[in-house]
């Protein structure tokens, strides 16, 4: 059977291209379900900065670097085929070492 053809009803509403067609609306529709999602919740934190899903992603690699986890864990965690990808966040790790305090030097 090939892509074009029509599943077992004959009728052209369930060929495979109007089934691709449904699942990137599907798709679509998710993306922007989750991008309003966390404006609203942004909006309602009283966070003024652009925050997307990216944003938690760089988040989430940024920490695990602060916290000492290894380069190759976090490029399986992200998925990325080569590590100099992942080695971006070192850069920004680097340049938040001079920021990064103790709470306890406040007291």
């Amino acid at each position: 059977m090939s892509f074009s053809t029509p599943i077992s009803t004959g009728s052209e509403a369930y060929s495979w291209e109007n089934v691709n067609a449904m699942h990137d609306i599907h798709i679509i529709y998710h993306y922007h379900a989750k991008h309003r999602a966390i404006q609203r919740a942004t909006r309602n934190a009283g966070v003024t900065k652009k925050v997307t899903a990216h944003t938690f992603r760089h988040s989430f690699a940024t920490h695990l670097l602060l916290k000492g986890v290894n380069i190759r864990s976090i490029q399986e965690a992200l998925g990325h085929a080569n590590v100099q990808t992942t080695e971006i966040y070192t850069h920004v790790v680097k340049a938040m070492q001079g920021a990064i305090r103790s709470p306890l030097d406040d007291l």
